[in-house]
């Protein structure tokens, strides 16, 4: 997963510019969906992992396609906002999910 973070995110970056911002967006957030609801009833370490895989790479489609639709609907004087919001966000859901996950 690391791989694919430190990696594939401009090129799925470069994806998203050709073919727009919601289809990247909206595929790798049903694909990354999809494979959460997988992950608990892995058999094994492999499967997990490559689940785990599967996951990192339908992110690396989603996120620059967010961060590119962010910068595109905030004008510029208030991009910097618009990012800071978006990755506050991000960080509190990041905090926040699962620790009401594990409470459930």
């Amino acid at each position: 997963m690391a791989l694919i973070w430190a990696f594939l995110p401009s090129h799925m970056g470069a994806i998203g510019d050709r073919l727009g911002r919601k289809a990247p967006m909206a595929v790798g957030l049903l694909v990354s969906g999809t494979v959460i609801l997988f992950l608990p009833h892995a058999p094994g370490l492999l499967v997990l992992a490559v689940l785990w895989a599967l996951e990192a790479l339908a992110f690396t489609a989603s996120i620059p396609a967010e961060e590119a639709l962010i910068a595109d609907l905030s004008d510029s004087e208030q991009q910097g906002r618009s990012f800071g919001l978006y990755t506050f966000a991000s960080g509190l859901g990041a905090v926040i999910g699962p620790l009401i996950g594990g409470w459930l």
